[in-house]
């Protein structure tokens, strides 16, 4: 067990405690969330009737070397559809790591086209040469497959169906590239429809990293102990305190209710959909657990 903590202690020997603002200095420092950019949680969405194909470049967070690429797709007859999608990727030049964002802009592609929910596995990756290639490959496949024909017995003037993915690199060790990924979906819609995520994929793998690569099963218990002193929702405020009936909350039952895990700069992050453990309005919730507790 030791060893097992001096191993994390190096390997989270860059935490940082800052809290989240909009960036200043350095490239995300801190690590990007919605948080250090809340003007652009829809990153890239227009008004629910402009026609304007595109993408205004302030519309997209302010991430370097960052690609995108968008379509926009609209009934030319009488307006009985309108369908406008986003993608935004940053991923380095290596190939195990353009492969995994692929399957993530794969993946995008069946909740645009196929399965809103996410939960079907994406079959036609491409092989992809660089981040632009990605959005461009998809972002055409992706326009091909939510253009259809007019609905004559349907709505007019019907308003703009709008969704969009950014992935991003957002740190990294020797081991693990850890990516970003935001998405989002609107058409008027009510409740959160926002996801955020972190995965830490092996370099020489491409496989994403579980809880248990970070902290042995024999802890988890122990971690969930802590977890609520670091549980917020998606306005910075602690989970717990926003509930009441939190004498009645498990902490094993709620860890093992989690989206996902990763390491990211400030230490272990551990994050929850809209709706896996909360109701809608509080949004996305995540904790951020720094390296004195990981101790």
């Amino acid at each position: 067990m030791k060893r097992l903590t001096i191993a994390i202690f190096i390997l989270l020997s860059f935490a940082l405690s800052v809290s989240a603002q909009n960036y200043r200095g350095a490239w995300n420092t801190p690590t990007i969330s919605h948080s250090n950019y809340p003007s652009q949680i829809y990153f890239g969405m227009r008004d629910p009737y402009d026609r304007t194909p595109g993408v205004k470049a302030s519309t997209i967070p302010p991430v370097p070397g960052l690609k995108y690429s968008s379509c926009y797709v609209l009934c030319p007859k009488d307006t009985c559809y309108a369908r406008r999608v986003v993608m935004a990727v940053r991923c380095p030049q290596e190939r195990v790591l353009l492969d995994w964002a692929s399957k993530m802009a794969a993946w995008y592609e069946v909740v645009c086209c196929d399965d809103p929910t996410g939960n079907t596995e994406p079959e036609n990756v491409l092989a992809v040469k660089s981040a632009g290639d990605i959005c461009r490959q998809y972002i055409r496949r992706i326009e091909e497959s939510v253009r259809h024909e007019c609905q004559e017995d349907g709505l007019h003037g019907e308003m703009n169906e709008q969704s969009g993915f950014l992935l991003t690199d957002c740190w990294q060790t020797d081991k693990y590239c850890t990516f970003y990924v935001a998405t989002w979906y609107d058409m008027l819609s009510c409740g959160d429809n926002t996801t955020q995520a972190y995965y830490s994929v092996d370099k020489k793998t491409g496989r994403v990293a579980t809880l248990e690569d970070f902290v042995p099963k024999s802890r988890w218990q122990a971690l969930a102990e802590i977890l609520y002193k670091y549980l917020k929702n998606s306005t910075g405020k602690l989970w717990v305190d926003e509930n009441p009936d939190r004498s009645t909350f498990d902490p094993m039952e709620t860890l093992n209710d989690r989206s996902g895990c990763a390491l990211i700069r400030e230490g272990l992050v551990i994050y929850y959909f809209p709706y896996a453990i909360g109701g809608g309005y509080e949004g996305e919730i995540m904790a951020v657990i720094p390296l004195s507790e990981l101790r």
